[in-house]
């Protein structure tokens, strides 16, 4: 009698486990630039943070063809400095520390719109290259250097995904995952979506073209 309830009560954890992480499943959202350059999916949800707390987790991949020379690309992303030109509401960007050839710490400070705080964060950027692809991965790394007199974002990890097709076209994959700071409520932060990944897209192809055209102009 003792086996069976004991089995019963087996299977039922594990039912209602099922359901909790069904229930916990992303919600993704998706969209498009009016010019049909980018689409855009995103997620907002309510997850435990490092400090077992729930907050909110802001996600998006977001993905246009470009075209653009991997070689500079990556020249062009191993300088942290550049990139205050195209990460939202950023006013500094610096290295910290090169690591090596293909790593780096990089620190970033946000003037956050109201009312939100103003927030900083660190990271530790990587390069992964082949013939075709360039991969550039930031991770934060909060505990790298004392913490500022802003907030010090505790998670928002960053990859710049491109992937060059054989007729030269070049596929670019945003991809982010960040808690924001401060208590921001859900419709707010919803606001930023989906049109902030298409900005920073645009501003980075933008800005990189730029630079870009005044390198091969020299």
């Amino acid at each position: 009698m003792f086996k069976i309830y004991y089995n019963y009560l087996l299977i039922s954890l594990i039912f209602l486990g099922s359901i909790e992480i069904n229930a916990q499943e992303k919600k993704w959202k998706t969209a498009t630039s009016k010019d049909k350059e980018i689409e855009v999916k995103y997620s907002i949800q309510k997850t435990q943070n490092e400090e077992g707390k729930k907050r909110f987790l802001m996600e998006y991949e977001a993905v246009s063809m470009i075209d653009m020379d991997l070689d500079f690309l990556e020249e062009y992303l191993s300088n942290a400095d550049n990139y205050k030109f195209f990460l939202e509401s950023t006013t500094e960007s610096k290295n910290l520390e090169q690591l090596n050839d293909s790593s780096w710490m990089m620190y970033a400070l946000f003037d956050a719109p109201w009312p939100a705080p103003n927030s900083d964060v660190v990271q530790k950027y990587t390069i992964n290259r082949t013939m075709n692809s360039l991969i550039v991965e930031g991770i934060a790394e909060p505990q790298y250097i004392e913490d500022s007199e802003v907030y010090r974002m505790q998670h928002y990890d960053i990859s710049f995904i491109f992937e060059q097709n054989e007729h030269g076209e070049v596929q670019f994959t945003l991809k982010a995952s960040f808690r924001p700071s401060g208590s921001v409520p859900r419709w707010m932060l919803g606001t930023w979506f989906p049109k902030g990944p298409m900005r920073m897209i645009d501003k980075l192809i933008t800005h990189a073209s730029n630079q870009e055209h005044y390198a091969f102009v020299e």
